[in-house]
């Protein structure tokens, strides 16, 4: 189910040109149907400062073309 879950995002970010999320979210996968429990901890836990800064560049974009 990891692995699906993190497949779904990687293909959400990728749409959004998120590239490090999606980066991520491929490692999660691949780690996910390895089975390699500790990879998955250590890239889910990196995973928060990507969405975190994916989100300021949507709201930077959002914030320079509202008219």
């Amino acid at each position: 189910a990891l692995g699906a879950r993190a497949h779904e995002l990687r293909g959400m970010a990728a749409n959004f040109g998120f590239e490090r999320v999606a980066e991520l979210s491929h490692a999660i996968e691949n780690a996910g149907k390895a089975n390699d429990i500790a990879r998955v901890s250590h890239d889910v836990s990196r995973l928060a400062e990507d969405y975190a800064l994916a989100k300021a560049a949507v709201q930077k974009w959002l914030d320079e073309n509202q008219k």
